[in-house]
């Protein structure tokens, strides 16, 4: 009888260490960014500073040729990051403590379409899950703090529409899965330990 209750001790403590392993392989893992393509040699923005890898600076979004921020809630300014050469992108951060409502756009050679909507956001830097293969990324902001001030500047304080003024962004960062594979990396679980287990199944 107590040899048995050792064989099951040790079957016991064998599938513990081996559920621990995979617990941590599935809250554990962590994903192997590329470089930042955004510092890619070649790739221009609206603003070069949105893409100069230093935090201290600040590039302003743009409005469209032809648009004006005095039209209200029709015209969106923008940044635009353009590639050397397409890449597949999976994540995007962006610095600013401006942006709240924006869309990511891309160009699919047919024109922009859009990857993703936000709509409400207040942490800085905004990080972003994203799925594509493009050379072209916009930024298109739909509202912002400094539009916010800039409403009530011109109103006196009464709030009588969104008057949109160019967004202020620190960086904007692009990024794929690193080159060693495409897919995230699996961890394996930790093998139980022979000695361990040897000493509950010896006679």
């Amino acid at each position: 009888m107590l040899k048995f209750m050792h064989v099951i001790t040790g079957l016991s403590i064998g599938l513990g260490l081996i559920g621990c392993g995979i617990l941590k392989t599935a809250i554990g893992t962590n994903q192997s960014w590329s470089r930042n393509y955004a510092r890619l040699q070649g790739t221009t923005a609206t603003a070069p500073e949105m893409i100069d890898g230093d935090y201290r600076t600040t590039g302003k979004t743009t409005f469209p040729e032809g648009a004006s921020a005095a039209m209200g809630i029709s015209a969106f300014s923008e940044a635009v990051i353009q590639l050397p050469e397409k890449k597949s992108i999976h994540r995007i951060v962006i610095h600013s403590d401006k942006l709240q409502q924006f869309d990511i756009m891309v160009n699919n050679d047919r024109g922009y379409i859009t990857l993703k909507e936000v709509k409400s956001m207040t942490v800085n830097p905004i990080e972003l899950r994203v799925s594509t293969t493009t050379d072209n990324i916009k930024v298109r902001v739909r509202k912002s703090s400094d539009d916010i001030a800039a409403t009530r500047r011109s109103t006196g304080g009464r709030r009588r529409g969104l008057r949109r003024v160019a967004a202020t962004i620190q960086e904007i960062e692009l990024y794929g899965f690193s080159d060693k594979s495409e897919a995230e990396p699996v961890e394996e679980a930790e093998p139980v330990v022979k000695d361990e287990m040897d000493r509950f199944f010896s006679p």
